[in-house]
């Protein structure tokens, strides 16, 4: 039970990093933010490997087996603009969504993709 209470801590620690690193905090905020967390501090190489593991994660997530909930009645394409990181600097960008909907209702993200703008190269 203590272990299964540790690794959800340290999941959701892991979630307030990921969070505040796509949102572009500095390093030095990032320790401010552990610290307040209880943690003594947080190494940069310990904030790249979170984020090694999160880009893992993300890789299954794009390269998963599509259709297991489908076939898929409803398809709907929608994008959003949000800041992200890119090359140490923080910029806009669009993030292009589709998502799936079965006849059970059950509605599945079928994928995304970043891009700099919402036009059709990017849509393809």
């Amino acid at each position: 039970m203590a272990a299964e209470r540790r690794k959800r801590a340290a999941s959701a620690m892991i979630t307030v990093v990921a969070d505040a690193y796509l949102a572009g905090v500095s390093t030095r905020r990032m320790d401010k933010l552990v610290k307040s967390l209880g943690i003594d501090s947080l190494s940069k190489s310990q904030v790249s490997r979170m984020a090694a593991d999160l880009d893992a994660q993300v890789e299954a997530f794009r390269h998963r087996r599509l259709g297991e909930a489908g076939p898929f009645t409803f398809v709907a394409a929608d994008a959003l603009t949000m800041k992200v990181r890119e090359d140490g600097r923080v910029i806009n960008a669009v993030v292009l969504t589709a998502t799936g909907v079965n006849a059970d209702g059950h509605r599945e993200v079928l994928g995304l993709q970043v891009a700099t703008a919402e036009t059709g190269p990017a849509w393809n």
